[in-house]
Order: C-alpha cells, then structure tokens, then sequence
C-alpha cells in the first residue's frame, strides 16, 4: 500500500507539473485571466517574450512608496494585501503570478525600483480583451485600468493602517519584523503618516473634484499632462498651492508607431526630435523621445531638485533613469500594430472591406493616412493637425493657457545656452521643458550642452480680436496678444511656410534667426508679408509666457490625426475615450450614446469596442459633463448609413 500511494502521489505530481506546464505555454507572461477564461492568448507584435516582460518590468525611476511597504500594505476593509489578485484586478490592472523578473507577483506595469515600487509604461499602456472564454493580451494598447480608484483606494489603506492599531501591528511586522522595538514601531508609523500626507498632497493636486464640474476619470483614463504640470509647479518648485485643477483627462494612447512619429501627443506637442550630436553625449539621438519620457516619469512619482544656478547653469538631480527609458524606447521602436485575430474574431469580409476603404479614402484619408507597412523598421509617420476636428477642447486649452508663478525656478536660466532667467511667473509647460532638459543633463553637472527638446501647442487664432479677422495657425512656443495686438511670440519653426503681415501700433515684429524665436506662419486670408521691426527677444517682458494666449480668440484647439492601424484593439475612442466603439464613432455627434459604461474587458466584434449596455462595466461615463464631450469629427454632410459603417468597421478591422 505503501508503494502504490507513493506511486498515486508521484503520478499526481506529473500531471500538476503537465498542467502547470501547458498553462506555461498558453500564457507565458504570467498574467492571470480575469475569472471563468481559461486561456490567455498573446498576439504576433514582433516582440519576443522576454522582451514584453522587459517592459513590464524595466524601472524608469517612479518611486511611488517603499518597496516593502507595498508588499505589506493591507487593503481598507480586510487583511486582504492590497496587491492581490482580487483587488489589483477590481481596480483594472493586469495581475500576475512571480517569475525571475517579478518575484513577488506585481501587476503588469509595477516594478521594484531600487527600494521602493514604481510604475513603468506597462501599466498605462497593455490592455487585456476578453472574447469567448479567451483573453487576448496585447501590448502597447491603452489600459482600462482606474487610476484614479488605485491612488484612492491606496490612501484609503494607508490611513486605515494608521488609524487602526491591530492593522499597524500586522504591517509592522512584516516591514520591520515582530521583535522590533517600541521606538522603531514608532519610527515607521510616523513614517507612514508622513506617506500619507504626501500622497493626499498628490491626490489633492492630480485627481478629480469627485462633482459635475470635474468629474471621475473612470476606467482607462487620466489627466496624465495636467499631473506631469502641477508636479513641477508645486512640488518642484515648493509652491504647494501653485497648480490647476487636473480636470482633462484622456484615454492613454496606444504605443505601436509612436517612435516612427513626427510629433506626439494627443495635441501634437511634442517633436520626436533626432539629433546625431546627442548620442555621445546624452546615450541616444532620440532626444525628443528621451525628453516625452522623462516628462512622463516625473508625472508618475519620480523626483528631481533643483539646484541653483550659478555662474553655469546645473542639471538637476532626479530619481529619472535614463538609460533605462532609452531602452523601453528603443524596444517600442520594434513593436507592431496588433492584427485582426481571425481565428477568434471571426473572419474579415473582404468583399465589404473594399466598400469601407472607398468610404475611408473619401472621407477619413485627409487626417488618418493610411499606415503602408507596419514591420517596415524605416516607417515614417507625418501628423496630421487641425482644429476642425471640433472634439472637446479642454485638454489642448489647458496646454497652452496655464501659467504659474515660478517659485525655486525664479532666476534660474530658461534655456541652455541662454541668457534669459525665470521671472515671476511662467507657462507650466515652459517650466516643464525646463526641467525635463536640466533632468536629462544630470544632477550637478555643468549644463554646456544644447538639449533639443521643446513643446509646441498647435493653435489656430484670430489675431484681429474678434472672429471674422485674420487667423494665424501653427504651432506655438509663445503668443501673446494684448487689445487685439500681438505683442510678441515664439513659434515653432516647422509651422507653416507663408508669412503673415501683423501690424503692431504702427510697427510690426520681425521673427530673429535664432532658433527659439524664427518661424512661418499661414495666413487664412491669403496675405503673404515679411514680419518687420523689433524682434521678438526684446518683447519678452517680466511677465512673459512663452504659452500665454493673452486676448487671442481662438477659432480651435488642434488634436493630431494619426494612422489608425491596430485601431481595433484602442477602445474607447476619441482623445478623451467619450465614444465606446467604432459605430458610435461613425455617426453624427448628436446621435452618439450619451451615457455608456466603461470597464467591461468583454469585446464586441461587432461595433468594435467593449460591451457598454447597462451591468457590463464599472463606471457610467456621462459624455454631457466637462471635459467628455463626444462633439465633433464629423464628415462634413455626409450622414453613414448603417450599412456604411459596417464597411467602414470591417475596413478598419483589416488595418
């Protein structure tokens, strides 16, 4: 018997083994299906395993809280830890199980960064879809993740730990051990008060009002630029009252392409600058790729100080790892578009797929070229900007029109080289360019070189005062206007190729030859004249900011168009995810959905998008509320019939 039971027992012990090894095989990037799937499937995204797990895992310098106390930390209500599967998934993250690379189980997207944990570009950007008891992971797609709930529901943990002393007692003893000291016991909480302090502070500055006119975010959504901004204007520059409300937010954009872009962004703000001259120095030559990035991590909890000039401007000493953003940037560059599963999804017609490209290339081609060759390593990707497009403006008006008083910037050069230092008050996103270049010099080094990196906020305004006069369209660095004058402007100097005559009290500006301030403007009217007189330097007063739309009328705010392949995988949609699938997308605004839920990882092959009728999702998104109106991209007078759409869906699907 005693044979036979050893024999039951090893016989078992195989098959554990088969199953967890076939389990392997399914899913090897250890993410756990939501409940009732059985499989996990990965699509063909040239990317090897190891290299998604790469980016799942590689640390960019995000330090949201220590390490062990992440792994302690308890959820409000329960003992349950707050990173376990059950909570990390109510929340919207990807749980996984450990491996070598994450050998405590984090989600997708959470690492360990030196001692503390951090976010890495993971977690906004890989989206699970489910359909017919499969899950599909598919890397670089936006997240349906709340970010808002997660950073709520954290410091709702942390308090309660705080407040309760049964809770303390089973986190200290897992961060500092059970025999530990009365005054180490004491040491931690008001460490961990302090934490709490900190991330209210955050909370405070970078999420919702929680009210109709600034509501919850939802699922797959959040005001990453409104955060990146008010982190540099209050924190960096220890002005804690010094920042706006965050109340735009955005779907997170999907990856594949983007390095092969132009510009970047939903307003097309930043240029993916290539410069041979910064490779020996900085580690790469894609330095408007290094500066976005850098950006990105100061929003999500990385850190950085500045120090004071001297004689020679400094850079600043950050927790920002550069070599590492260098390298999830560079594996990015790789990563293609997903395609159509049709295996699972249902084949495409192709019969209708030529009806829908007819109808595309007569009226989506204009701002979504089509993407010729996804694997193409060369692939170019021009975008498309324009302020017709009508959506909601709240995002791109906010990047151009906030200004903050400068605080520990005051004095320091703006630019390096340069002469010209902060005064009072700034433009955030010059106080964030700033920074961003200081980051990527480094802590304490002398800042003699050059970092190209700028932002951009492409407008189109009337510059006459009133609609009806003459509009000037482009992307600005600078413009301000007073009583329907301009009084001086930095434009970006790839704006558009004609000149625009501005008379200003009788004496017009002329653009100077350096590359801060020289551009071209168009003019609407047609008018085509030499900008002459005083520069544009010798303008700039005390109070000047380089993205003060001072008494200018805007006719739009511009959102850049994009190719849309892999489109089918990025639900919601619209730069603010205000219409959930590609049929709503395709009708005229005033017929849209108004009230949808959001949350649902359930696809529908159909319309193109996740399920969105009552009881499939965690979150009414209401699209009447600021900031989520689904206004605009129309197609002119055409009206799509139903049979159009689905031509235009099952076109979309093959791209």
């Amino acid at each position: 018997m005693i044979r036979s039971s050893h024999l039951l027992n090893a016989c078992v012990a195989g098959l554990l083994l088969f199953a967890n090894a076939s389990l392997w095989a399914q899913n090897p990037r250890n993410v756990i299906p939501p409940a009732g799937i059985a499989n996990l499937v990965t699509l063909e995204q040239n990317w090897t395993h190891a290299e998604s797990s790469d980016f799942y895992n590689n640390p960019q310098g995000s330090k949201l809280m220590p390490y062990s106390w992440f792994l302690a930390l308890e959820v409000k209500e329960s003992e349950l830890p707050f990173r376990g599967k059950d909570n990390i998934q109510k929340i919207g993250y990807l749980a996984r199980t450990p491996d070598g690379k994450n050998p405590d189980g984090l989600p997708v997207g959470f690492t360990r960064d030196g001692e503390h944990v951090g976010f890495t570009c993971a977690a906004c950007h890989t989206q699970l879809i489910v359909h017919d008891s499969k899950a599909f992971l598919i890397d670089g797609a936006p997240t349906l993740a709340d970010f808002e709930l997660f950073l709520r529901s954290l410091v709702d943990s942390i308090d309660a730990t705080v407040s309760d002393s049964t809770k303390f007692k089973r986190f200290a003893d897992k961060v500092i051990g059970g025999s530990a000291t009365v005054p180490q016991r004491d040491d931690l909480l008001n460490q961990l008060k302090a934490a709490l302090t900190f991330r209210k502070g955050y909370n405070d500055r970078n999420l919702s009002r929680q009210n109709d006119s600034h509501p919850r975010y939802g699922p797959g959504r959040v005001d990453a630029i409104g955060a990146i901004f008010n982190e540099v204007s209050a924190v960096a520059a220890k002005l804690p009252d010094n920042h706006f409300p965050a109340n735009a937010p955005v779907s997170y954009p999907f990856l594949w392409d983007t390095p092969h872009h132009d510009k970047v962004q939903w307003n097309g703000s930043v240029d993916n600058t290539v410069n041979i001259l910064a490779q020996p120095i900085f580690g790469t030559k894609h330095i408007g790729a290094l500066g976005r990035n850098a950006g990105e991590v100061l929003g999500v909890f990385g850190t950085f100080e500045v120090a004071n000039d001297g004689i020679l401007p400094k850079g600043y000493p950050s927790s920002v790892k550069l070599q590492n953003l260098i390298a999830i940037e560079e594996s990015v560059r790789k990563l293609w578009s997903p395609k159509w599963p049709t295996e699972a999804f249902g084949p495409i017609n192709l019969g209708t797929v030529a009806t829908g490209e007819a109808l595309f290339r007569s009226h989506c081609i204009t701002c979504h070229q089509p993407m010729t060759d996804r694997t193409d390593e060369d692939r170019e990707v021009k975008a498309w900007l324009d302020h017709s497009v009508g959506t909601d403006e709240m995002m791109a008006r906010n990047f151009l029109t906030r200004e903050v008083a400068t605080g520990e910037f005051k004095g320091q050069y703006i630019n390096v080289p340069g002469l010209v230092t902060f005064k009072n008050r700034a433009a955030q996103a010059e106080l964030l360019v700033h920074s961003v270049k200081r980051v990527i010099i480094g802590g304490g080094r002398p800042a003699t070189f050059a970092v190209p990196f700028s932002l951009a906020g492409p407008a189109d305004v009337f510059v006459d005062g009133t609609p009806g006069g003459r509009r000037l369209s482009g992307r600005f660095q600078s413009l301000e206007l007073k009583e329907n004058k301009l009084v001086s402007g930095r434009f970006d100097s790839k704006a558009s190729v004609n000149e625009l005559a501005l008379n200003v009290q009788k004496k017009a500006f002329k653009m100077t030859n350096s590359a801060n301030s020289r551009g071209r403007f168009q003019a609407r009217d047609g008018t085509a004249t030499q900008l002459e007189g005083l520069s544009t330097e010798a303008a700039i007063g005390e109070e000047h900011s380089r993205l003060r739309f001072t008494d200018a009328v805007p006719v739009g705010y511009i959102y850049k168009g994009r190719p849309l392949n892999g489109i089918w995988a990025t639900a919601p949609y619209f730069h603010n995810g205000s219409v959930p699938n590609l049929d709503e997308l395709l009708k005229k605004a005033g017929d849209r959905v108004k009230k949808f839920e959001v949350g649902s990882r359930i696809f529908d092959t159909d319309k193109v998008g996740f399920k969105s009728e009552t009881d499939t999702g965690t979150f009414i998104f209401n699209t009447l509320l600021p900031g989520n109106s689904n206004s605009g991209h129309e197609y002119g007078e055409k009206v799509f019939n139903e049979a159009e759409r689905k031509a235009l869906i099952e076109y979309m699907k093959s791209l």
